[in-house]
């Protein structure tokens, strides 16, 4: 298990009552610290998911979107074995990895 992180530098930020309690709520609804939370959004290109359950649901779908992959990979071995393979396996198989990778980005 990775040591724990240390963190020797703070900082102060100013924000009116206003923006503190909803930092405050979008903090405790993704089960982070305040602190975390600030870090975090400040880092990353857009905010994290603003719940748990969010992020534990974007972890699900990346699982299905490598399974998905496993099972293109599959097909790509078998016709390059020269081996036939059903039309709809493969329609199939296209159309859950679109799916996925739509879900993942947000797309419509």
């Amino acid at each position: 298990m990775p040591r724990r992180k240390r963190f020797v530098h703070h900082f102060s930020v100013r924000v009116a009552e206003d923006e503190l309690r909803q930092l405050r709520c979008r903090a405790a609804a993704a089960g982070m610290s305040l602190a975390r939370y600030v870090v975090a959004s400040a880092l990353a290109d857009s905010p994290p998911p603003a719940s748990a359950a969010e992020r534990a649901l974007r972890q699900r779908a990346i699982f299905h979107a490598r399974k998905i992959g496993v099972n293109l990979n599959q097909i790509a071995r078998q016709l390059n074995s020269g081996e036939s393979v059903a039309l709809d396996r493969l329609e199939q198989a296209l159309s859950a990895s679109k799916d996925a990778v739509r879900r993942l980005t947000g797309a419509s």
